[in-house]
Protein backbone atom coordinates (compact mmCIF):
# COMPACT_ATOMS: atom_id res chain seq x y z
CA UNK A 1 0.00 0.00 0.00
CA UNK A 2 1.33 3.39 -0.93
CA UNK A 3 2.30 5.90 1.97
CA UNK A 4 0.37 9.15 2.07
CA UNK A 5 2.28 12.02 0.58
CA UNK A 6 1.50 14.49 3.46
CA UNK A 7 2.88 12.28 6.28
CA UNK A 8 6.01 13.77 7.87
CA UNK A 9 8.85 11.58 8.91
CA UNK A 10 9.82 11.95 12.56
CA UNK A 11 13.11 13.68 13.32
CA UNK A 12 15.51 11.03 14.43
CA UNK A 13 17.79 13.49 16.31
CA UNK A 14 14.89 14.80 18.45
CA UNK A 15 13.97 11.28 19.47
CA UNK A 16 17.53 10.61 20.56
CA UNK A 17 17.67 13.79 22.68
CA UNK A 18 14.38 13.05 24.42
CA UNK A 19 15.44 9.56 25.36
CA UNK A 20 18.76 10.77 26.79
CA UNK A 21 17.34 13.62 28.97
CA UNK A 22 17.86 12.80 32.71
CA UNK A 23 15.75 14.00 35.61
CA UNK A 24 17.89 15.56 38.36
CA UNK A 25 16.54 15.24 41.93
CA UNK A 26 17.73 17.89 44.46
CA UNK A 27 18.44 16.42 47.91
CA UNK A 28 16.87 18.56 50.65
CA UNK A 29 19.24 20.19 53.18
CA UNK A 30 19.38 18.64 56.61
CA UNK A 31 17.88 20.95 59.29
CA UNK A 32 19.28 20.37 62.78
CA UNK A 33 17.09 21.60 65.66
CA UNK A 34 18.96 22.07 68.95
CA UNK A 35 16.53 22.05 71.85
CA UNK A 36 16.99 24.78 74.48
CA UNK A 37 18.25 23.48 77.83
CA UNK A 38 15.55 23.00 80.41
CA UNK A 39 16.34 24.48 83.83
CA UNK A 40 16.36 22.00 86.63
CA UNK A 41 13.87 22.34 89.47
CA UNK A 42 16.73 23.13 91.85
CA UNK A 43 17.88 26.10 89.76
CA UNK A 44 14.32 27.40 89.45
CA UNK A 45 13.81 27.19 93.20
CA UNK A 46 17.14 28.95 93.81
CA UNK A 47 16.14 31.81 91.50
CA UNK A 48 12.80 32.10 93.24
CA UNK A 49 14.45 32.18 96.67
CA UNK A 50 16.97 34.83 95.56
CA UNK A 51 14.17 36.94 94.14
CA UNK A 52 12.21 36.68 97.39
CA UNK A 53 15.31 37.63 99.43
CA UNK A 54 15.89 40.61 97.13
CA UNK A 55 12.32 41.82 97.59
CA UNK A 56 12.59 41.40 101.37
CA UNK A 57 15.85 43.38 101.40
CA UNK A 58 14.20 46.16 99.36
CA UNK A 59 11.26 46.29 101.76
CA UNK A 60 13.58 46.38 104.80
CA UNK A 61 15.71 49.13 103.25
CA UNK A 62 12.60 51.19 102.50
CA UNK A 63 11.41 50.74 106.09
CA UNK A 64 14.79 51.85 107.47
CA UNK A 65 14.80 54.89 105.19
CA UNK A 66 11.33 55.82 106.40
CA UNK A 67 12.44 55.45 110.04
CA UNK A 68 15.50 57.62 109.38
CA UNK A 69 13.37 60.26 107.64
CA UNK A 70 10.99 60.27 110.61
CA UNK A 71 13.88 60.70 113.07
CA UNK A 72 15.28 63.53 110.96
CA UNK A 73 11.89 65.28 110.91
CA UNK A 74 11.62 64.97 114.70
CA UNK A 75 15.16 66.32 115.15
CA UNK A 76 14.44 69.24 112.83
CA UNK A 77 11.26 70.00 114.76
CA UNK A 78 13.14 69.75 118.05
CA UNK A 79 15.87 72.08 116.80
CA UNK A 80 13.29 74.59 115.57
CA UNK A 81 11.48 74.51 118.91
CA UNK A 82 14.70 74.78 120.89
CA UNK A 83 15.88 77.67 118.75
CA UNK A 84 12.59 79.46 119.34
CA UNK A 85 12.79 78.83 123.09
CA UNK A 86 16.42 79.96 123.20
CA UNK A 87 15.63 83.13 121.27
CA UNK A 88 12.75 83.87 123.66
CA UNK A 89 14.94 83.14 126.68
CA UNK A 90 17.77 85.28 125.31
CA UNK A 91 15.38 88.12 124.68
CA UNK A 92 14.07 87.86 128.25
CA UNK A 93 17.62 87.91 129.63
CA UNK A 94 18.47 90.96 127.52
CA UNK A 95 15.35 92.71 128.73
CA UNK A 96 16.18 91.87 132.33
CA UNK A 97 19.77 93.04 131.89
CA UNK A 98 18.61 96.29 130.38
CA UNK A 99 16.23 97.05 133.26
CA UNK A 100 18.71 99.08 135.17
CA UNK A 101 22.42 98.61 135.73
CA UNK A 102 22.36 101.60 138.01
CA UNK A 103 20.21 99.70 140.51
CA UNK A 104 22.96 97.10 141.00
CA UNK A 105 21.78 94.00 139.08
CA UNK A 106 22.82 90.67 140.61
CA UNK A 107 22.81 87.07 139.34
CA UNK A 108 21.88 83.87 141.08
CA UNK A 109 24.38 81.21 139.99
CA UNK A 110 23.33 77.55 139.63
CA UNK A 111 25.63 74.55 139.18
CA UNK A 112 23.63 71.94 137.24
CA UNK A 113 20.41 73.50 138.60
CA UNK A 114 21.76 73.57 142.17
CA UNK A 115 21.99 77.07 143.67
CA UNK A 116 25.51 78.20 144.51
CA UNK A 117 25.52 81.90 145.27
CA UNK A 118 24.41 85.34 144.17
CA UNK A 119 27.05 87.50 142.50
CA UNK A 120 27.02 91.16 141.37
CA UNK A 121 26.89 92.11 137.74
CA UNK A 122 30.29 92.71 136.10
CA UNK A 123 32.01 91.09 139.06
CA UNK A 124 35.04 88.76 138.94
CA UNK A 125 32.91 85.92 140.32
CA UNK A 126 30.40 86.25 137.47
CA UNK A 127 33.17 86.37 134.85
CA UNK A 128 34.72 83.23 136.36
CA UNK A 129 31.53 81.19 135.88
CA UNK A 130 31.04 82.55 132.36
CA UNK A 131 34.59 81.58 131.48
CA UNK A 132 34.02 78.02 132.76
CA UNK A 133 30.98 77.74 130.53
CA UNK A 134 32.97 79.01 127.56
CA UNK A 135 35.72 76.41 128.15
CA UNK A 136 33.14 73.62 128.45
CA UNK A 137 31.45 74.67 125.22
CA UNK A 138 34.78 74.78 123.36
CA UNK A 139 35.60 71.26 124.58
CA UNK A 140 32.26 69.99 123.24
CA UNK A 141 32.86 71.63 119.87
CA UNK A 142 36.39 70.15 119.65
CA UNK A 143 35.09 66.69 120.58
CA UNK A 144 32.38 66.76 117.90
CA UNK A 145 34.95 67.83 115.28
CA UNK A 146 37.08 64.73 115.93
CA UNK A 147 36.88 61.56 113.80
CA UNK A 148 34.60 59.09 115.66
CA UNK A 149 36.52 56.35 117.46
CA UNK A 150 33.78 53.82 116.65
CA UNK A 151 34.05 52.76 112.96
CA UNK A 152 30.30 52.11 112.90
CA UNK A 153 29.67 55.79 113.65
CA UNK A 154 31.94 56.76 110.76
CA UNK A 155 30.12 54.30 108.47
CA UNK A 156 26.72 55.61 109.59
CA UNK A 157 27.43 59.29 108.95
CA UNK A 158 28.71 58.42 105.45
CA UNK A 159 26.46 55.54 104.31
CA UNK A 160 23.45 55.52 106.63
CA UNK A 161 21.98 52.76 108.81
CA UNK A 162 23.60 49.33 108.44
CA UNK A 163 22.41 45.82 109.29
CA UNK A 164 25.86 44.66 110.34
CA UNK A 165 28.39 45.62 112.98
CA UNK A 166 31.85 46.32 111.62
CA UNK A 167 35.16 46.22 113.46
CA UNK A 168 36.88 48.60 111.04
CA UNK A 169 35.89 51.22 108.46
CA UNK A 170 37.53 49.29 105.59
CA UNK A 171 35.61 46.13 106.54
CA UNK A 172 32.42 47.79 105.24
CA UNK A 173 33.87 47.82 101.70
CA UNK A 174 35.41 44.33 101.92
CA UNK A 175 32.22 42.57 103.06
CA UNK A 176 29.98 44.44 100.62
CA UNK A 177 32.24 44.14 97.58
CA UNK A 178 32.85 47.88 97.19
CA UNK A 179 36.05 49.62 96.19
CA UNK A 180 37.60 51.24 99.30
CA UNK A 181 37.44 55.04 99.51
CA UNK A 182 38.08 57.54 102.29
CA UNK A 183 35.13 58.99 104.21
CA UNK A 184 33.61 62.19 102.85
CA UNK A 185 32.13 63.18 106.23
CA UNK A 186 34.74 62.84 108.98
CA UNK A 187 32.97 64.02 112.15
CA UNK A 188 29.58 64.33 113.83
CA UNK A 189 29.89 68.10 113.53
CA UNK A 190 30.16 67.89 109.74
CA UNK A 191 27.25 65.43 109.64
CA UNK A 192 24.84 67.65 111.60
CA UNK A 193 25.92 70.85 109.86
CA UNK A 194 25.19 69.18 106.52
CA UNK A 195 21.69 68.16 107.68
CA UNK A 196 20.72 71.30 109.63
CA UNK A 197 22.54 74.05 107.76
CA UNK A 198 22.61 76.92 108.62
CA UNK A 199 23.54 76.27 112.23
CA UNK A 200 26.59 77.14 114.34
CA UNK A 201 29.03 74.73 115.98
CA UNK A 202 27.98 75.98 119.40
CA UNK A 203 24.29 75.37 118.71
CA UNK A 204 25.00 71.81 117.59
CA UNK A 205 27.16 71.18 120.68
CA UNK A 206 24.46 72.41 123.07
CA UNK A 207 21.76 70.46 121.20
CA UNK A 208 23.73 67.19 121.42
CA UNK A 209 25.42 67.59 124.79
CA UNK A 210 22.77 69.45 126.75
CA UNK A 211 22.94 72.50 129.00
CA UNK A 212 26.18 74.07 130.14
CA UNK A 213 27.23 73.52 133.72
CA UNK A 214 26.50 77.00 135.10
CA UNK A 215 23.25 78.88 134.61
CA UNK A 216 22.22 82.36 135.79
CA UNK A 217 19.11 84.09 136.94
CA UNK A 218 19.20 87.92 137.00
CA UNK A 219 17.62 89.58 140.02
CA UNK A 220 17.37 93.17 141.23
Amino acid sequence: MARPKNQVEPNVEELVVDTQTEVVFVKPETIIIIPEPIESLEIMMMKKRLLEEFEEAKALLKKKEEELDEKEKKLNLSLAEDTSVKETASQEVIEKLSLSFEEGLNFEVFDSMVYLETVPNNSEQLFYYLEQNRKQLNEWVDELNQVPSDPNDLIFINFGIQQRIYRAYDQYFTQNGYAPRPPVIKSWMEYYKKIHNPITDEEIAVELKGKLRYSFNPIK
